[in-house]
């Protein structure tokens, strides 16, 4: 019977009817619910693949550069996407919009797909890949719209991403944005920036490509050909290897290696395939332009290159790099011939139109033509335009170098000489301005060289002679003599920060008696070859040295003094706690000791007495002699003591196991082994030690020869004191 009333059988019923219930209404919501689910889950299938369909047509059609017809599928994903994916979408289409050069509509998309990501300094580490890839096509896009500073903004929001080549793309771009504001001003900034993009991704090779051209507008060639040959190495597209090799071929041309930068140039042609030869050869040529590597032979192949660049392709920019590379050569009529049949256009590399090329030859043509004999600077011949006086030069006139290599602007001529003017080497990239005398750089003037370094004075045989002013590219300058541009004789030198030498200079160092100059103090000072030598400062310097010295020593002396102290203290410590285990070992060892002798029959006034004594003895390091004067005191009064432990006392010989116990000790009190322990004269644990080997010798030889019925207990004493001998030394048998 149950506790409400019911039957126990009738009440099993219901429960398991119940069970029964619940457990077909739970089949039933198994049975269905996949069917009803899966109708869910088909229809959002039908509506996620349809949006993906159109999405994977738009991608295959921008890989055909049909962008059109792509948006016309991704603006069908748009709309049955159903909010899916939409930041992908809009990804595309700005891409799209970008590479059909509708820069405002390719922003507009774009920043849909950037918005989904609500940050303004850094990217959340998860950041959907399409929004990364949106951020780098609208900075591409404001930078197309001439917005350098906002597409700035976008790249420095995308160098905080995770993603590694995003991250290191975005860097590379940064710095090429920079460096387009003000190359000279961004200089610095620019060089961080792209090292930073290599940091991150070292088979970026754009980025070190980047970080080639920034050592070569500071003329790091050696430098630049590193970079250049890790980017060779990385690079699979065969035009842009072509692109990289050329580069390389022009760095090894500034440092003087002609011949393996011509065996360059025709190595990236040769392993370019044959549809792609044509933009080799186009950008080796402009690249030979755009560098102004005028050496004849270089010159000449260049030329060829542009010749086959404009045959295999039907584009109107390699017609204008050909009849440049035409003019270059001295070919100013066939040079005009090439550019007669071509539409006007614009070659974007040489930054060069038609009109621009037509208007240059022809004044080349002209200049020509006149035939004017003019001596500017070195050897060579020149192209003149200007004031003509009985066939020669005379008066205001500009004038290039046959071999392009120097040009004269602002120039005054005399009898066909030049006198004064500005003079340009373009190749090597310095400008002088001022006075010349028979073709040579001589007079006042002022150069600027290709490093940034700039000299103000006196020039004689076209190098610096005399008296004048260097203002260096650190900011320090020095003014004052000067033999074939070296700092020699009287001058002074000033830092940037205003500090610096006033006095004699030798090969550009100090050299002889002067002063030097520190927070607008004077000090006289001597010099040998920039070494300073005069007794004064010999003196100070010999001072402080001994000084540093003394200070050494006392240092290493007081080092010395603490480690012997540290030494000290360390063994003071290990003697103190081994003192402090000795002392601990023999309490313990003695409390052993007299709980087996109480177990004897020691009384218990006694065992107190002499273990008071004890702990006196071993506090005083056995200086008290308690436990003499205590064992003493006890034989006068109870008879012999001296081993209370040794079973030879007056309580042990009546102590048995038994009610009667042995009386006599079944002849133990007298056994050679014990008494051997009991006789030792040590001190210390060792005697502890001793007075537990003598009791189990004492026990044992009691086992052995007392009545069967109590062996057993004595045999269990004697195993008792060997538990104390492993206690106090490791082991169970004594020596």
């Amino acid at each position: 019977m149950c506790a409400d009333g019911m039957p126990t059988d009738q009440r099993r019923q219901e429960l398991r009817g119940r069970e029964l219930s619940f457990l077909f209404i739970l089949l039933l919501s198994l049975a269905f619910q996949p069917v009803l689910g899966q109708k869910v889950f088909n229809g959002q299938k039908l509506l996620l693949t349809k949006a993906s369909r159109e999405v994977n047509a738009a991608q295959e059609l921008m890989e055909k550069n049909q962008y059109e017809e792509a948006l016309k599928h991704l603006n069908t994903a748009l709309d049955v996407s159903k909010g899916k994916d939409d930041l992908e979408i809009f990804s595309l289409k700005g891409i799209c919009e970008y590479q059909l050069g509708r820069m405002p509509q390719a922003v507009e998309q774009l920043s849909y797909a950037v918005s989904k990501v609500n940050s303004k300094e850094a990217l959340p580490p998860k950041t959907p890949e399409a929004v990364l890839t949106a951020l780098l096509y609208r900075a591409k896009a404001r930078e197309a719209q001439k917005d350098l500073p906002t597409a700035i903004k976008d790249l420095q929001l995308l160098a905080t991403a995770a993603h590694v080549p995003l991250k290191s793309k975005a860097y590379e771009q940064w710095s090429r944005h920079l460096s387009e504001l003000d190359r000279g001003g961004n200089q610095d900034k620019a060089e961080l920036l792209v090292a930073k993009a290599v940091e991150v991704d070292p088979k970026n090779a754009e980025a070190l490509v980047f970080q080639a051209q920034l050592a070569i507008y500071e003329r790091g060639y050696e430098e630049a050909v590193g970079s250049l040959e890790k980017a060779i190495g990385l690079e699979a597209d065969p035009v842009a290897k072509a692109k990289y090799q050329s580069m390389l071929a022009v760095c090894k041309y500034r440092l003087g290696k002609e011949e393996e930068a011509l065996a360059i140039f025709k190595d990236a042609v040769e392993n370019a395939p044959e549809s792609t030869k044509w933009q080799v050869y186009q950008q080796q040529a402009n690249l030979v332009i755009l560098n102004k590597l005028y050496d004849p032979a270089i010159l000449e192949q260049a030329k060829l290159w542009a010749n086959r660049a404009a045959i295999l392709s039907e584009d109107c920019s390699n017609q204008i790099t050909f009849a440049y590379m035409q003019a270059l050569n001295n070919e100013l009529g066939k040079a005009k011939e090439t550019l007669k049949p071509v539409a006007d256009c614009e070659n974007a590399t040489l930054k060069m139109s038609k009109a621009q090329l037509s208007s240059w030859i022809s004044n080349l043509e002209k200049a020509a033509q006149q035939k004017v004999k003019v001596k500017a600077y070195g050897a060579g011949s020149w192209y003149y335009w200007g004031g003509i006086k009985a066939g020669l030069a005379e008066g205001k006139g500009k004038a290039l170098s046959k071999d392009y290599l120097y040009e004269v602007s602002n120039g005054t001529f005399v009898n066909g000489t030049l006198v004064s003017g500005t003079l340009t080497n373009v190749s090597d990239g310095w400008t002088y301005s001022g006075a010349f005398s028979n073709g040579t750089i001589s007079g006042t003037g002022k150069m600027t060289y290709a490093g940034g370094d700039v000299f103000s004075g006196k020039f004689v045989g076209n190098k610096p002679q005399g008296k004048g002013k260097w203002v260096y590219t650190d900011g320090s300058t020095y003014e004052g003599e000067v033999v074939n541009g070296t700092p020699k004789g009287l001058g002074k030198y000033l830092s940037k920060e205003g500090n610096g030498y006033e006095g004699s200079f030798k090969d550009g160092k100090p050299h002889g008696k002067g002063f030097l100059l520190q927070a607008g103090k004077k000090e006289a000072a001597e010099f040998t070859d920039g070494e300073r030598n005069d007794a004064a400062y010999l003196a100070k310097v010999k001072a402080e040295q001994e000084k540093l010295a003394q200070e050494k020593q006392q240092a290493q002396a007081l080092a010395a003094q603490r480690l012997k102290e540290e030494e000290l203290a360390k063994a003071e410590k290990r003697q103190n706690s081994g003192k402090i285990l000795g002392k601990t070992l023999a309490l313990a060892g003695g409390a052993l000791a007299l709980t087996k002798a109480v177990d004897l029959g020691m009384s218990a006034e006694d065992a107190t007495g002499l273990g008071a004594a004890l702990v006196a003895d071993v506090l005083t390091d056995g200086e008290a002699g308690a436990l003499h004067s205590t064992l003493t005191t006890m034989n006068a009064a109870n008879g012999n003591l001296s081993n209370p432990l040794g079973g030879n006392s007056a309580a042990a010989k009546s102590s048995s196991p038994g009610a009667a116990g042995e009386a006599n000790d079944c002849g133990c009190s007298n056994d050679p082994v014990a008494n051997k322990y009991k006789t030792m004269t040590v001190n210390g644990e060792d005697a502890q030690v001793n007075s537990v080997c003598a009791m189990i010798a004492y026990y044992d030889c009691m086992a052995r020869n007392c009545s069967p019925a109590n062996r057993a207990e004595w045999q269990k004493r004697a195993d008792a004191n060997r538990q104390v001998l492993k206690q106090m030394t490791g082991r169970t048998t004594c020596n």
